[in-house]
């Protein structure tokens, strides 16, 4: 299933949905939850087992979950790295790990080195720039 993920709610219960493209809004439940609910805004491909809940609920426990877009921009996760003086994406998938070179990375998004990121923008030959990102409410800089 791929939409928009959003929270609905905060405190001790937040509520993960995935507002779907063509099958409306689904909750997120399983495992993956807490790892997708700080992708709000984020386009994302979850896949798992999809099951009703209460009335007309329509509740998805994701196994997997790739990001897919930004405000119509191609977007990625993974763990942004300084290596060799050049900035790089580093995600690792089931298949294989992967590293995307990065160019336009601001401050903000320097200082949090070492953090799970997720960056926004379009390609540039091999290099993709930068034109958004989100930092995990743990990693964000002081």
């Amino acid at each position: 299933m791929t939409g928009t993920v959003f929270q609905i709610g905060t405190g001790l219960a937040p509520l993960t949905i995935l507002n779907g493209e063509d099958e409306g809004q689904i909750r997120i439940a399983g495992e993956l939850e807490e790892q997708i609910r700080w992708l709000s805004g984020v386009v994302i491909k979850a896949c798992g087992e999809l099951a009703s809940g209460l009335g007309l609920e329509k509740i998805i426990t994701a196994e997997s979950f790739q990001v897919q877009s930004v405000d119509g921009m191609p977007a990625y996760l993974g763990v942004l790295r300084h290596k060799e003086g050049h900035w790089e994406l580093a995600s690792s998938s089931q298949h294989a790990a992967t590293s995307i070179l990065l160019s336009g990375v601001p401050g903000q998004l320097r200082r949090a080195q070492g953090s799970v990121v997720w960056v926004a923008g379009e390609w540039s030959g091999e290099i993709f720039s930068i034109r958004s990102f989100g930092l995990k409410p743990e990693a964000s800089p002081k």
